[in-house]
């Protein structure tokens, strides 16, 4: 039995993996057809986008944090 790499802070095996993300996909794209924040769940997406207001502003957020920090420690 060998195990397949971490997968959202689990290790998998290789069809287990491949199953979570086949399982992923099918909820993304479930929950963009309804419209619905393919992050909470809970809010509608803004139109045309995948995520709802809330969420977005967030994520940008946080990534603006990461880009600075890396920038700081140099990698790129």
């Amino acid at each position: 039995m060998t195990n397949y790499k971490a997968l959202y802070g689990r290790v998998w095996r290789k069809e287990h993996a491949e199953q979570e993300r086949a399982k992923r996909r099918e909820r993304y794209a479930r929950l963009k057809a309804a419209g619905i924040c393919v992050v909470c769940c809970k809010r509608p997406a803004r139109p045309g986008r995948a995520k709802c207001a809330e969420c977005a502003i967030r994520h940008s957020l946080q990534d603006a944090v990461r880009r600075k920090r890396e920038r700081e420690e140099g990698i790129e």
